[in-house]
């Protein structure tokens, strides 16, 4: 049986490897911004937005996570990723 101090550890382990996926994401960011510019696209896409967030509700709930957590996570998430490809346009802020 795990005690506190092992317990502590997974979830360490568990953090590491959000933050890796995190950064996965982020340099998928990037190359759909490349998409996105070879393409002539706007980097905000509403559309998609409200897609990836709907999906995430949709498995939290399944999961049986707080929806609205989930929300605010991935809506930082997509915000992390604009900020990313905004940054990668030139521009310091998102407009």
């Amino acid at each position: 049986m795990m005690g506190l101090v092992e317990h502590r550890m997974e979830v360490q382990k568990i953090d590491e490897e959000i933050l890796r996926l995190i950064q996965k994401r982020m340099a998928l960011a990037e190359e759909i911004y490349r998409d996105k510019a070879a393409l002539g696209l706007s980097i905000s896409d509403p559309d998609q937005e409200a897609l990836v967030l709907s999906r995430a509700v949709d498995m939290a709930t399944e999961l049986g996570l707080d929806p609205g957590s989930i929300k605010s996570i991935f809506r930082i998430l997509i915000d992390m990723s604009l900020q990313r490809q905004h940054g990668l346009r030139g521009e310091d802020n998102l407009p």
